[in-house]
């Protein structure tokens, strides 16, 4: 390179230019290494060695493998297969003769290719993409509200005694509807709990309809002997394996996040106001409301 024979002259070291190239290390031999277009390489997908590799052909020409595994401070075996992978993209090209030697194509060509390359890929992911999710027209027809005051949307974790504590106090704050998903075991915590009979009252008192889905009458045992007359029961075959919330005025959610626990303090789930998550959970009970008996 020009600056490296400059330098090694004005500092009367003796030394050849290619020697040079080797003390100071093929990492900064030039600018153009660490300039955008190297760095362009790179976000198209070459690794750092392909790029050293490219960049050394492109600025040297032909060179032989040996003389490009010591410039460019490789192991042979690390040489051959970074050329043998630019060889396979179509980025150097193989020069037969006694000594087989290697030249790179342009930047502007190698730039074509690895573009070309990539909206390859995008169009593949893209085929992947509409086979594995179907297109927008398959996919459940959700009714979403928007949202429709400038209040804050939140969310919460509510762990153990503080989640019963809260539920207890959205019943009290109701003043049209309670809708409710459990399990048998839920239902057993919410009658211990005594959120079955805080319901049952708020019905009684203020009428606020209370609607709950639970497990078939088998497999809550003896629970449904003790519920009040005042809640509206419905029992579905496996509600465990669903979903199970709680939404009050269809204005506060909690969503369970765990299996039905055993005890209170083992009880964790998520508390929202957030307007789409609690319509789309509403629009879900009506749908299994109707098919529960």
């Amino acid at each position: 390179m020009p600056w490296v024979e400059l330098l090694a002259t004005n500092l009367n070291l003796g030394l050849t230019a290619h020697y040079m190239e080797d003390l100071l290390g093929a990492e900064n031999l030039s600018v153009g290494y660490q300039s955008d277009s190297m760095d362009l390489l790179r976000r198209l997908g070459l690794t750092t060695n392909q790029v050293r590799v490219y960049d050394l052909l492109r600025r040297d020409g032909s060179i032989t493998i040996g003389e490009l595994a010591r410039r460019s401070r490789l192991q042979r075996a690390s040489a051959y297969r970074t050329v043998d992978r630019l060889k396979d993209i179509g980025l150097i090209e193989l020069l037969l003769g006694k000594v087989a030697r290697i030249r790179a194509l342009g930047l502007d060509e190698v730039l074509d290719i690895l573009i070309s390359r990539q909206e390859e890929e995008l169009k593949r992911i893209r085929t992947r993409s509409k086979t594995q999710l179907g297109t927008p027209r398959e996919l459940p027809d959700y009714p979403i509200a928007p949202i429709a005051s400038p209040q804050k949307i939140f969310a919460r974790l509510l762990v153990g005694r503080h989640l019963y504590s809260q539920q207890a106090k959205l019943i009290q704050e109701s003043r049209e509807q309670v809708v409710q998903v459990m399990s048998a075991r839920g239902f057993l915590i919410a009658v211990d709990s005594g959120l079955i009979r805080s319901m049952a009252n708020k019905a009684k008192r203020d009428r606020v309809r209370v609607r709950i889905v639970a497990e078939t009458e088998g497999r809550v045992g003896t629970v449904p002997r003790g519920i009040p007359d005042e809640l509206e029961i419905r029992h579905h075959a496996n509600t465990s394996m669903m979903l199970r919330y709680f939404i009050v005025d269809r204005n506060h959610l909690i969503l369970k996040m765990a299996a039905p626990p055993k005890v209170l303090d083992q009880s964790v789930a998520l508390w929202s106001n957030s307007p789409d998550l609690i319509q789309g959970l509403y629009y879900e009970f009506e749908k299994l409301w109707s098919e529960s008996y």
